[in-house]
């Protein structure tokens, strides 16, 4: 892959992230303001819908994947769980070394979008 083609896929992941991120921000806010669902469930209703935008986001946009949609889904789940259980790993191990925890999920909130393109790129597209 030409360094132009990859940036040009890294931009492009950055841009679909963003398009989930405002998709679970704006699901929570309708949710919040029009239900009266508890915060996890909440959230939770953001995430998925973040979760699907991001799917086929990477899929058609990002990585233009020909790979079956099923095939590609149980990969990305999977992928999301390992990079969810990494942050997780993170944060436990930047505070229990003595990190303060703001900057713990700072260090997190850096690390995961490089882990995640790594893994969706190398495994999931």
């Amino acid at each position: 892959m030409t360094r132009a083609r990859e940036t040009g896929q890294i931009l492009r992941f950055g841009a679909v992230g963003g398009v989930a991120t405002a998709t679970h921000l704006a699901i929570v806010a309708l949710l919040a303001g029009w239900t009266a669902l508890a915060p996890a469930l909440v959230h939770a209703g953001g995430y998925a819908g973040a979760f699907l935008v991001s799917f086929f986001g990477h899929y058609h946009v990002t990585f233009r994947s020909r790979r079956a949609y099923a095939v590609a889904l149980r990969k990305f789940m999977v992928v999301s769980l390992a990079v969810f259980l990494a942050s997780v790993g993170i944060v436990w191990a930047a505070v229990a070394a003595g990190l303060a925890e703001a900057a713990a999920l700072l260090l997190a909130a850096m690390s995961v979008p490089v882990l995640s393109y790594v893994l969706n790129r190398a495994y999931v597209y």
